[in-house]
């Protein structure tokens, strides 16, 4: 089959319809995830929120104990809260934006390749996709980012490709493509593949000897967050994979609607050819763009597969989320490639490439606005948990009733979440309570924290995401009768935040890293002399009533 990209661009000029129904259909999908702005945070997003609302220095110095992979994306946001605040909507916002820069970035780049059935098609995926737009464009961390910068990227690229290493898409690139590696560290694996294009560009127009000016920057930002990635490895609670959770995760990123319109797109062709004998001239990208476009959608998840194999587990969608935007330009050119297969039309813009035009807008346009009408959108309706609400029931709880009040965690992943809004947030100081932190001590030592105005700032003080203990060695603290009796003394009532799906005493859930886990002996020393009450979910999050 002969493709050819220069077909496309010129059978495209003078044609807008498209491009105002791309952008129409990503502020109509931008507009429906905008619900779930103000919901509570769940965990990684109030460790953000921690992270950001501090000194830009106290943010800096944190990241050479936690979060150091994303350091870019902490830094930006860092200044963004200290103009727009930190309340759910004013942190989430930036993500919101993100979702429809790739989503309009996303379905220009098929427009450029394969014309506009292959542009409106992949703004249709991208616009339902339950990751992109249901969860990651109303989440308060990079990965939304990291896609907007890598489809600007792939465009600039792309231009490379056919029109070589020019001042404004080689810069375009090298700062794109830095942003992405430095607002998360795994974008370098779908910063890779747009390389093909950089090196074609520059072999065309003999510009190999001037690579550099786009190399050199994006491995240098690399190098920064690679060592600042491996001093604050965090993944440590994955599990070992399997090749069932490889196909999961590029199933997850590829999207049931890109999976269907491509194998259609692919019956279609196969069949005409069968029939015809010979495709004579389709519309479509060049080979070397589809080479592109596959290695971009399965190469991120490939090595992260295999590097979850050789080291440690380390395969999460999340981290090759700007590859949907590559299964979902795949999945419109491969429709293009049909459509213009089965509806063979002269060169130029003639009457039926704008039938072709306006067919594939209208489809566009009813397939989102009968997704929106039917489900909603493609907003993910509950999270992995609700912090807020969490901390809502603590504090009336312990307002309500008599004498002081602790929290204790187990495993303490969930602190930095829950300390947020009881302790360190803008709405932590409308509580009406006096509940402290078991075991927290200020940071050049001391007893167990009273002044509950204090507790929120230890952590901060430590340039930690977690607070600092009293307790070096819990174990010895809580099997000791009298030493857990001074750790409590005064306390009425303690609030035990867990999971909803695991004991933590368990095996798997005594182990955590940055921190010692404490949670297996308080939950001892409770079971030996205090009285289990009320027990509240929170989505994944449990909270236990203890009383004496």
């Amino acid at each position: 089959m002969r493709v050819s990209s220069a077909t496309a661009d010129r059978a495209s000029t003078g044609r807008r319809l498209d491009v105002v129904v791309i952008v129409a259909l990503a502020l109509l999908a931008t507009a429906t995830a905008a619900i779930g702005l103000g919901r509570g945070f769940w965990g990684d997003e109030a460790m953000t929120a921690s992270a950001v609302q501090r000194t830009l220095p106290r943010t800096v110095a944190m990241l050479d104990a936690a979060d150091g992979g994303i350091a870019g994306y902490l830094v930006l946001m860092n200044g963004w809260a200290h103009v727009a605040g930190s309340s759910e909507i004013a942190l989430r916002l930036p993500s919101l934006v993100a979702v429809l820069v790739a989503i309009v970035g996303g379905g220009l780049l098929g427009r450029r390749l394969a014309g506009p059935v292959a542009g409106v098609t992949a703004t249709v995926i991208l616009a339902v996709h339950s990751q992109l737009v249901g969860v990651y464009a109303t989440e308060a961390r990079p990965y939304a980012l990291v896609a907007a910068a890598t489809v600007i990227a792939a465009h600039a690229a792309l231009s490379i490709s056919r029109g070589g290493l020019g001042p404004r898409p080689a810069s375009a690139f090298a700062i794109a493509a830095s942003a992405a590696v430095a607002l998360h560290f795994f974008a370098v694996l779908s910063i890779l593949p747009l390389y093909l294009w950089v090196l074609l560009g520059a072999r065309r127009r003999r510009q190999v000897g001037s690579i550099a000016v786009v190399v050199v920057p994006v491995v240098g930002v690399a190098a920064m967050m690679a060592v600042l990635a491996t001093r604050t490895f965090l993944q440590n609670w994955l599990p070992p994979v399997g090749i069932r959770d490889g196909f999961a995760v590029m199933a997850s990123l590829c999207s049931p609607l890109a999976a269907f319109v491509l194998i259609v797109g692919l019956v279609a062709i196969s069949v005409v050819r069968t029939r015809a004998g010979s495709i004579t001239r389709a519309i479509t990208c060049a080979r070397t763009d589809l080479v592109v476009l596959v290695v971009w959608a399965v190469g991120p998840v490939a090595i992260l597969f295999c590097y979850s194999l050789i080291a440690r587990p380390a395969l999460l969608a999340r981290y090759a989320l700007p590859s949907t935007i590559a299964w979902a330009v795949l999945a419109g050119v491969v429709m293009a490639v049909a459509v213009s297969t089965i509806w063979p039309r002269p060169e130029g813009v003639g009457r039926m490439d704008r039938r072709l035009s306006v067919a594939a807008v209208s489809a566009g346009v009813v397939l989102v606005v009968g997704v929106v009408a039917v489900t909603g959108g493609p907003v993910s309706k509950t999270k992995k948990e609700d912090l807020r609400a969490a901390a809502d029931w603590i504090g009336e709880s312990a307002a309500a009733r008599p004498g002081s009040s602790a929290v204790a965690f187990a495993p303490r992943w969930a602190e930095p979440g829950l300390r947020w809004y009881l302790w360190e947030g803008p709405r932590s100081g409308d509580r009406d309570h006096r509940v402290s932190l078991l075991g927290a001590a200020r940071v050049e030592g001391g007893p167990v924290v009273t002044d509950v105005p204090a507790v929120g700032q230890l952590a901060v003080q430590a340039d930690s995401l977690w607070t600092p203990s009293t307790w070096p060695d819990t174990e010895a603290v809580v099997q000791s009768r009298r030493r857990w009796a001074e750790a409590t003394v005064g306390l009425r009532t303690v609030y035990l935040v867990g999971r909803t799906d695991a004991d933590p005493c368990d095996a798997g859930a005594a182990i955590w890293e940055p921190v010692a886990d404490t949670g297996c002996g308080i939950v001892g020393a409770l079971r030996a002399g205090w009285h289990p009450r009320e027990r509240v979910t929170f989505g994944d999050t449990a909270v236990q009533m203890w009383t004496r």
